[in-house]
């Protein structure tokens, strides 16, 4: 029987590989949860570039890792075997071998456990890549050092071989794998798939454990936040906040940032915070434990308000910052651009209330209701109101659009100022439009960031609660107001869909595709869109959307929206307008999807009610005259492609679909004999087991057109090109 887990421990590795010539090849991350249990691999995910490598294997951390398995159960003792499922349907088995001496570049280690896993059955995706992970792997351990050596004998005959060359543990300790934070591990190792060996350096970038009292933090009354940036040093936030308790509640305050969008950032947004400290009432700091990326514990030694102070760097946009420049912090030469969940380090607590202090000249634009006339002050509604919206802070321009009871702030920087009145008279044209769509307007203020970059034509946006941005190149000439009004009139539909009409659960189909449908359709009533640009468009969604149809249902294609756009965004788009010209074709034009809208709104918009899918055809059946639960079986929550032809006819549209290659499937297996390819992380395809080529050969192009991973991604049903007209 095994014992009860009376302690959880969360560890980060973080590895860099190299070329011994000193070529960068990868960074990656490595997951391990610790108990009293065992040491268990949770996760692993990495970026770089493997050449002709059959998967990503070009990081010994995948070597040394296999995700949801144990590395160790303890008490650890010679002759222990564990049999376990892994990663890729992999059936493995592990034993403790006994005692070695191990010889490698950093020296002779005695007495290291040796480690071994069988790995079968795998199911990778081709097998070169089954084969790398079957077979059978060696890991030696020595007391307070960790990995020393290791060798994987992989079932095609392929032996990956690494030892270390160097290591530092400041603390000593008597762990087989030490993993204090701070820990260091430096490798080289090699396979027949390498030219050139690797060097591989590993280190503990986090080690997270629990307070004893977790599930009873303690409650805060109120938060006091304070925001200051000179106008010398604006890529420089301080923040103080002060934190009054309740009273007769937990003794550890619990802390933490937003972790949006870096689900592939190890430290999150903690990567920019200095200086964090808490300290009380007589100004004793206060001690802080890592719990968690980017959240911390705090013992209070009484009820007494606590000081917290730290400060941010505004460096997000000296790189890629995962969420997008539009989401992240970014500073052009009239404002800065920061939202909330990389500034704000927060509590649980619903009474906030927000100072700013910046140069005289200087304005703030946010969502928030200002709190009195002078200064920049502002009362918030709770923690993720504060944490999911934007500020933009500076000289920029700022007007304000309105329509009923909504209230949009627009916030337009730079190059744009000169089209700030255009904006402005737009963005109302546009929530008038909506109004009459939906039957009203929620009592809303919101926040529209508007700021030039990148070259003509590119177009950005992003939208966290009750704030919008985007992000346009070139200047908004109003002769080419279909470089930037769809996507601005798509962000504003969303105080609509997905903000006042919302679902318990992800329904993307809906609140993307519908909203899509929507920025298209009131766009070319306002005029601000040309009916042939309108068509061209959507001959564009329907091409995007053959070319992922049939996989996976449009439903289940929302859990990962950006890699099925196709399905997700367009094809929910389609979907509404097909029901469009249904519902007009049943009720004789007299009703339309705007009815819908309207049904939708009033039931579930005006009380703060969440829907569901069912509701969704509910609704539509109402207001159609007919069931349509057929339809969304078919091709919502089915995979049966929409049949274009016949309900755009019904519109007057004539749709003619034009084949530009066979179902690929069929090209590869049937015309060019090829029973596999593998993709290559630069986007290669290796061809494998064909009769007319050589294994290993790169397929470049079919009857002379060039050929990649994404083309065949994009033909994997067939190319079809659309003309509507």
């Amino acid at each position: 029987m095994r014992t009860t887990i009376k302690s959880e421990r969360n560890i980060l590795l973080s590895a860099n590989a190299v070329t011994e010539g000193g070529v960068h090849l990868a960074e990656g991350i490595l997951g391990f949860k610790r108990t009293d249990e065992a040491l268990t691999s949770t996760d692993f995910g990495s970026s770089g570039t493997g050449g002709s490598d059959p998967s990503p294997r070009y990081m010994l951390l995948y070597y040394m890792s296999h995700h949801a398995t144990d590395l160790f159960r303890f008490p650890l003792k010679v002759g222990n075997i564990w049999t376990e499922k892994g990663h890729w349907h992999t059936q493995t088995r592990t034993s403790l071998e006994g005692y070695e001496t191990v010889e490698v570049s950093e020296g002779i280690f005695q007495s290291s456990l040796k480690h071994k896993t069988v790995f079968t059955d795998a199911e990778v995706g081709s097998e070169q890549r089954n084969s790398l992970v079957n077979g059978t792997r060696y890991l030696w351990f020595t007391k307070g050092i960790g990995i020393v050596k290791m060798r994987y004998e992989h079932s095609n005959g392929v032996v990956t071989e690494a030892e270390l060359l160097e290591y530092e543990i400041p603390v000593e300790e008597q762990e087989y794998f030490p993993l204090k934070v701070g820990n260091m591990w430096r490798y080289r190792w090699q396979n027949d798939y390498r030219d050139e060996a690797v060097i591989e350096t590993c280190y503990v970038v986090n080690n997270f454990g629990k307070p004893e009292d977790f599930d009873r933090p303690m409650e805060l009354a109120s938060a006091r936040y304070e925001v200051k940036i000179d106008a010398d040093e604006r890529r420089v936030v301080h923040v103080r906040c002060l934190l009054t308790p309740k009273q007769n509640n937990g003794e550890t305050l619990l802390l933490s940032m937003s972790e949006f969008g870096t689900e592939g950032v190890h430290d999150g947004y903690g990567r920019y915070l200095r200086d964090l400290m808490v300290a009380n009432a007589d100004g004793e700091k206060l001690p802080i434990e890592d719990i968690g990326k980017t959240q911390w514990s705090v013992k209070a030694t009484d009820k007494s308000p606590m000081m917290l102070s730290y400060r941010v760097l505004l460096n997000h946009d000296e790189g890629e910052w995962p969420p997008g420049r539009d989401e992240a912090p970014y500073l052009q030469k009239d404002c800065i651009f920061c939202p909330g969940y990389a500034l704000f380090v927060v509590g649980e607590v619903s009474d906030i209330e927000l100072c700013v202090n910046v140069p005289n000249n200087w304005h703030i634009s946010t969502p928030w209701h200002r709190i009195g006339d002078k200064g920049h002050r502002f009362v918030i509604a709770d923690q993720d109101d504060l944490m999911y919206a934007y500020m933009v802070l500076g000289t920029h321009s700022e007007k304000v659009a309105k329509s009923d009871e909504a209230e949009i702030v627009l916030a337009i920087g730079s190059g744009f100022k000169t089209a700030a009145i255009e904006i402005q008279s737009t963005v109302e044209s546009l929530l008038r439009a909506y109004s009459r769509v939906f039957g009203g307007t929620p009592e809303s203020r919101m926040l529209f960031v508007a700021n030039p970059y990148g070259g003509k034509g590119e177009t950005r946006g992003g939208v966290s609660g009750r704030s919008i941005s985007v992000l346009i190149g070139g200047l908004l000439e109003k002769t080419r107001k279909d470089l930037w009004v769809p996507l601005v009139a798509h962000e504003i539909c969303h105080i609509w869909i997905g903000t006042t009409i919302k679902f318990d659960e992800q329904e993307y189909w809906f609140t993307e595709g519908f909203t899509d449908y929507y920025s298209e359709i009131v766009s070319v009533r306002l005029g601000l869109l040309s009916e042939i640009d309108f068509l061209k468009n959507l001959g564009h969604a329907c091409e995007s959307y053959l070319s992922q149809v049939g996989g996976i249902s449009m439903r289940d294609a929302g859990a990962d929206k950006f890699a099925n756009v196709g399905l997700v965004y367009y094809g929910g788009g389609l979907v509404a307008s097909v029901l469009d010209v249904k519902i007009r074709k049943l009720t004789q034009n007299r009703k339309s999807l705007d009815d819908v809208m309207k049904q939708m709104y009033r039931e579930f918009g005006v009380i703060d009610e969440a829907c569901t899918m069912n509701d969704v055809i509910r609704v539509v059946t109402d207001v159609a005259g007919k069931d349509f639960k057929p339809f969304f079986d078919k091709y919502v929550s089915g995979t049966e492609r929409l049949p274009f032809a016949e309900y755009f006819g019904e519109a007057g549209l004539k749709v003619h679909v034009k084949d530009e290659l066979s179902d690929i499937d069929y090209v590869r297996k049937e015309m060019l004999g090829i029973q596999s390819l593998t993709r290559t992380p630069t986007g290669d395809l290796i061809i494998h087991k064909s009769q007319s080529y050589q294994d290993e050969d790169n397929l470049t192009a079919i009857n002379g057109t060039p050929v990649s991973s994404e083309y065949m991604g994009r033909h994997q049903k067939g190319c079809q090109r659309l003309e509507i007209w």
